[in-house]
């Protein structure tokens, strides 16, 4: 094996080189860390089950703030799925946990409340470290609450921008790509996500999404072509 990595024969990955044998792995036993990439379609597999609806959304967060390369597709688009909106003369409150599945469960709440018109979840960030606090298992500080607010009041006004409508391509993309800012903002890692399509079916909205900079999203809407 040495020699073979030594002469560029074979390589293992980035990922997992800088995580094999440390606490990641050894005590957290998080070995999705050891990827550098992964791909998921939005597509689900039950298309009346919310919860495979969702997933994909949730996959995306938690794989990278692990650091994981993600790339995913706009089959969703194709379900015929309205956006419900959230009941807006109801709430609850939510307490949001300082770790990645507390983050993790709140975007799943958030994307509940708005896809099936269930009641507006209040956010409680109080838990949540300090901006400048140490990340001990990944390492370096955290970015505070506040990426995480940004995503909770970005992500709630264009999904509520959206209530009444069909699920499409282009709000599929800025769901993504407000996550992957939230990621990066928040120190956890740096990220590429990558967006699959069919170019003869997307042309114009490919080329409308990367020029229509609308409803406050420019900096979320980037794009790796491949």
């Amino acid at each position: 094996m040495y020699d073979k990595i030594y002469n560029f024969k074979f390589l293992p990955p980035g990922r997992g080189l800088w995580s094999m044998g440390t606490s990641i792995t050894e005590t957290k036993k998080i070995y999705t860390a050891l990827n550098n990439c992964a791909f998921i379609s939005t597509k689900p597999k039950f298309e009346s089950d919310i919860e495979e609806i969702i997933k994909p959304y949730l996959f995306l967060m938690d794989n990278a703030m692990l650091g994981v390369g993600v790339g995913y597709d706009t089959n969703a688009s194709h379900l015929n799925f309205r956006i419900k909106g959230v009941l807006k003369d109801k709430s609850f409150n939510f307490s949001v946990k300082d770790s990645r599945e507390g983050w993790v469960e709140s975007l799943n709440i958030l994307l509940k409340a708005h896809f099936l018109g269930l009641e507006k979840p209040i956010f409680d960030y109080s838990k949540i470290r300090p901006a400048g606090s140490p990340l001990k298992i990944f390492g370096g500080v955290s970015g505070g609450p506040e990426p995480l607010i940004d995503l909770h009041r970005s992500l709630g006004d264009r999904l509520e921008q959206n209530a009444g409508k069909l699920l499409d391509s282009r709000l599929i993309v800025d769901i993504m790509n407000l996550i992957g800012r939230t990621v990066v903002a928040g120190n956890i890692s740096k990220q590429k996500f990558y967006f699959y399509f069919n170019f003869k079916i997307f042309a114009n909205f490919f080329f409308n999404i990367r020029l229509k900079f609308s409803l406050n999203i420019m900096n979320s809407r980037f794009f790796k072509n491949k």
